[in-house]
């Protein structure tokens, strides 16, 4: 449930926060590589990290509840 909840959260991403999401937690990229490539500033991709992180906590932690809610866990969509 966990991994599916997390799975909608970084699909929710604009493309360019996925892309880095994925790139520096997954692919273990620098941000600094990440900046060189999109043309941008390092303290930009820096900041979409973190944007694209606290979107993540705040869509499991948001599902939590709603699970707390209705006293049960919400059925598995896979």
């Amino acid at each position: 449930e966990a991994v599916g909840q997390l799975d909608a959260a970084i699909a929710a991403l604009t493309e360019r926060r996925r892309m880095i999401l994925i790139a520096v937690r997954i692919h273990e990229r620098s941000c600094r590589e990440i900046a060189a490539e999109l043309g941008v500033s390092t303290r930009t991709v820096e900041m979409e990290l973190r944007s694209a992180l606290d979107h993540c906590a705040q869509y499991m932690k948001k599902n939590e509840r709603e699970d707390f809610a209705y006293g049960q866990r919400k059925p598995s969509r896979h």
